[in-house]
């Protein structure tokens, strides 16, 4: 065997090159030329005479090889290779490698070199084998049975003991045909199993594909298994510990090959079955470092749980990291969902790992919340959500999500105690930070009396962190300048956009009307969106246009106005039905949002001013103690987190004359529940109380950068390395692969990627690193290439069109045509 690897590894030489020179002073390779020969290559050997043989190759040289290009030379020379310039000049055979290249040329030419590329899992024995003496041929290929396995490697085209084994394993077509019909190479193979120690007496390929997947993956488990192997597995064939790295190589190879995947996955799932492994192994936390079959995945899932109970989160972090190189994470869609929980659950438990930071005053307090305590709220979110997808929960999982609620609830009410103490003392709006009353007057006004077009998007319950979220979507296309500002209180919706609109702060005041506390413009009531519309078009006529976010994006022309005010109440509606799709509908809000932003940016504002009346709080679970009663009264408002009007005062709430919370009213006083307490019972999400989530909203400001030179960016798109195929998962993946001519590119290329069929989506791409969470659109690296999952409808089968799109200009990247094929 190593004699055809070496002609082969000399052959390859000759490909790029019209003339070899082999220097051999030892003679190893003389035996090897009559391999070499062949009609294309002419074979001069020196050592049977050195002066006439030169000749006839200097005419082959010079006179053969530039008149046909086919053809080529090897001069094979007994002395030692020149080493010194000038033993180069001296040297009458140098002058053919002139064009051509010299053998050996360097440290892979070695014959050493050269036995442990053919025999990779032989190297150990290779070495003790070269420190005792050179090897000749036959004992080098007696590391390996001594045999060429000829008919096998004809078959499957493999050369190696690896190669012609994964051929065996996972054949294409063609290969797989000529296997099946030629019985001959089962000799062969019976002879080759026998060298990894198994002995086959199968004699079919199917049987003989089964029973050699069954014990490549059973021996790669073993070969890893920490731990000692149940009595009732002992008696299953395992090959020899001489052959544990080729068995670790076959395993890897075949699982790092996208064709195999969907092959290997379903052989794995058979095998575990078949010998019971998750029954027997269910109470095991640590099964090695490789994770061959899926049930491995839960193990490493429970200690990765362990750990975090633990406090051991570097070591979480770790596991966590490594499972992104799983299969099994990028196969399953449920086990993708768990690693991802437990990722953003570690991200929260270690930010919120110290006590909650305490401030000596609001202004401080509202300063370390709008740069960095907002991404516990984010994280919160994001995780809940994760909860929400997961379908099929199991025990780690509800251990998880208990200790990050516990842990998100025991620091947020920290920080809610030391927020709301400062609030008594200091009372509301505060100074030096932007009120919400004043956004219209000091964002919206001077651009209207500077005749520049603006775009007014009010948005009900834009939580801070969202603005953030939202911030990082649109930065890249807009200048943003992002403003915390303090709401009006209370955080009802009628009256946080009554605050919103103009002359707010010296004509807004909260009073009784038929029984109940409303909003007044002057002596205008604004009890409805229709009130306040009518309020905004007699304050600005013509000038001004109102418009809901939905009616803008289904809309094919946005009116030319000054003035086009957006309203949008998706998120606040959200959540106040808190269904089990709450969160998800909140994430469509936010792509919603961004489309609207990116359509008035078409229509040529140039000026967004996004605000909202309030934020909010979202605690997933309510707990024993979370609910109190409502003290008596005359309540002209009673919401589940604060009262207005008289009545009776209570340990449980904070109370305010009107001024003391910049509000203009009549009432006796306001009063707000402490902490994260509620009136209402089973009360998971709200936002009419006193607390950071609530009360600290954003103002964004959006400048339409100025317009760029247009780089051509060239994306292209293949399934399986081609340009078509069919799918047999409902979760394919495809490869995408982008850049932008004339540069590397620093920033990723945005592409929106659906599966479309008779122009209806029929798959979406699925969550995955590349994928944002928020806008679901797949961000590459220009020059890079990665692979994306599909999302198919369960329902769909047939033709469809893969489209990747511009999610700004919609024009179409890159596209490729399938067809569903899928493994009942």
């Amino acid at each position: 065997m190593i004699r055809e690897y070496i002609i082969s590894h000399i052959k390859s030489k000759l490909v790029d090159h019209p003339s070899l020179v082999i220097y051999d002073s030892e003679q190893r390779y003389q035996e090897l030329l009559t391999g070499l020969a062949n009609d294309h290559i002419k074979i001069f050997d020196t050592s049977d005479s050195v002066l006439s043989v030169r000749e006839d190759a200097l005419d082959f040289y010079t006179n053969t090889i530039p008149s046909g290009k086919d053809k080529k030379m090897v001069l094979y020379v007994p002395f030692p290779a020149p080493q010194s310039k000038q033993d180069k000049i001296l040297d009458p055979f140098y002058i053919f490698s002139f064009g051509g290249v010299v053998f050996p040329y360097d440290a892979g030419d070695k014959y050493e070199s050269l036995c442990k590329a053919c025999f990779k899992d032989k190297e150990q024995q290779i070495n003790q084998l070269f420190q005792e003496e050179i090897p000749d041929f036959d004992t080098i290929d007696a590391l390996g049975g001594g045999y060429t396995w000829a008919k096998l490697q004809t078959l499957t085209g493999g050369k190696s003991e690896k190669e012609i084994l994964v051929e065996l394993l996972a054949p294409g077509p063609t290969r797989l045909e000529a296997l099946k019909k030629d019985k001959t190479w089962l000799k062969e193979y019976k002879e080759l199993s026998k060298q990894i120690g198994l002995t086959t007496k199968e004699k079919s390929f199917d049987a003989v594909n089964d029973e050699l997947w069954r014990f490549i993956l059973f021996s790669e488990f073993v070969f890893d298994l920490p731990i000692p192997l149940p009595t009732n597995l002992a008696s299953i064939s395992i090959a020899k510990n001489s052959s544990k790295n080729l068995i670790l190589d076959i395993c890897q190879t075949i699982r790092n090959n996208k064709v195999c995947e969907d092959l290997y996955i379903e052989k794995a799932d058979q095998i575990a079955e078949q010998l019971s492994l998750p029954e027997l192994f269910k109470n095991e936390n640590n099964l090695g470092d490789i994770i061959t079959f899926s049930f491995e995945d839960n193990t490493y899932y429970y200690h990765l749980v362990d750990l975090i109970k633990e406090g051991k989160g570097e070591e979480a972090s770790k596991i966590i990291a490594k499972s992104k190189n799983n299969i099994w994470y990028h196969h399953d869609e449920e086990r993708r969902r768990y690693w991802k929980l437990a990722e953003v659950g570690l991200q929260l438990i270690q930010l919120t790992n110290d006590k909650a930071p305490t401030a000596s005053s609001l202004h401080i307090l509202i300063d370390n919340y709008t740069t960095v305590g907002y991404k516990v709220d984010q994280l919160q979110r994001k995780f809940e959500k994760l909860v929400v997808e997961v379908i099929q929960s199991n025990t780690a999982v509800s251990t998880l999500v208990e200790l990050v609620r516990k842990q998100y609830r025991k620091f947020t009410e920290k920080l809610q105690k030391n927020y709301q103490l400062l609030f008594k003392d200091e009372h509301w709006p505060v100074d030096g930070v932007v009120h919400n009353n004043q956004v219209f007057n000091k964002f919206i006004q001077p651009l209207l009396n500077s005749n520049t077009k603006i775009a007014y998007i009010l948005v009900d319950a834009l939580r801070f962190e969202l603005a953030k979220e939202l911030e990082g979507l649109i930065e890249k296309h807009f200048s943003v300048e992002l403003y915390a500002s303090c709401a009006f209180l209370p955080t009802v919706t009628k009256y946080g956009m009554a605050a919103l609109l103009p002359n707010a702060e010296k004509e807004l005041h909260l009073d009784e009307h038929k029984g109940t506390l409303e909003a007044f413009m002057g002596t205008k009531p604004l009890l409805t969106l229709a009130n306040r519309k009518e309020y905004l078009k007699e304050k600005l006529g013509d000038r001004c246009d109102i418009i809901s976010l939905d009616n803008l994006i289904s809309s094919l022309k946005v009116k030319a106005i000054d003035l086009l005010v957006i309203t949008t109440n998706e998120i606040d509606a959200a959540g106040e039905n808190l269904a089990s799709n709450a969160l998800v509908m909140m994430h469509q809000a936010i792509q919603n949002l961004v489309k609207g932003i990116f359509l008035l940016k078409q229509s040529g504002f140039n000026k967004i001013v996004i605000a909202t009346d309030h934020g909010f709080v979202l605690h997933p679970s309510f707990l024993a103690g979370d609910n109190v009663s409502k003290p008596k009264g005359e309540w002209l408002m009673a919401k589940s987190r604060s009262l207005a009007g008289k009545g009776a005062a209570s340990d449980y709430t904070l109370s305010f004359l009107p001024e003391q919370i910049g509000t203009k009213s009549t009432v006796e006083f306001f009063s707000f529940l402490r902490d994260f307490a509620v009136f209402e019972k089973n009360t998971t999400y709200f936002h009419e109380g006193v607390s950071l989530q609530e009360n600290v909203v954003p103002v964004m400001v959006l400048t339409n950068q100025k317009a760029r030179k247009q780089k051509k960016v060239e994306v292209n798109v293949t399934y399986k390395g081609k340009s078509g195929g069919f799918i047999t998962t409902r979760r394919p993946l495809i490869e995408i692969s982008s850049f932008i001519e004339g540069e590397l590119g620093l920033e990723p290329v945005v592409i929106r990627v659906e599966a479309l069929a008779n122009g209806q989506i029929v798959g979406v791409a699925a969550s995955d690193e590349k994928v944002n969470e928020t806008t679901n659109l797949v961000e590459i690296m220009p020059g890079q290439a990665c692979k994306i999952p599909i999302d198919m409808q369960p329902e769909f089968e047939g033709e469809f069109e893969i489209k990747l799109t511009d999610p700004v200009t919609s024009l179409t990247l890159a596209s490729i045509t399938l067809e569903t094929d899928y493994i009942s």
